[in-house]
């Protein structure tokens, strides 16, 4: 995990996760630069229709949760939205 922090010190703009991804969720991911006070946008994309989450990852500060299968202009909506250029 601290690597994976190491790695978000170097320029990094947003993040786009996965609700669920192999090992541990985007979610859990999140909390970590979250944990180190490194504030940066992030962007859920999820397979799931599940709004309670979408909301409360809402309130916890990301810009947006994206349902999949994934709208070209929807993801480059929210990516530029998240990186401040909408």
């Amino acid at each position: 995990m601290s690597s994976s922090l190491n790695r978000l010190k170097t320029p990094t703009s947003c993040l786009l996760l996965d609700i669920s991804m192999p090992g541990m969720s985007g979610p859990d991911l999140y909390q970590s630069p979250i944990a180190a006070q490194i504030h940066l946008p992030v962007v859920f994309i999820t397979g799931v229709e599940d709004e309670s989450a979408r909301s409360r990852l809402i309130q916890q500060g990301a810009t947006d949760c994206l349902l999949k299968p994934l709208q070209d202009d929807a993801l480059q909506d929210a990516l530029a939205h998240a990186i401040g250029e909408a």
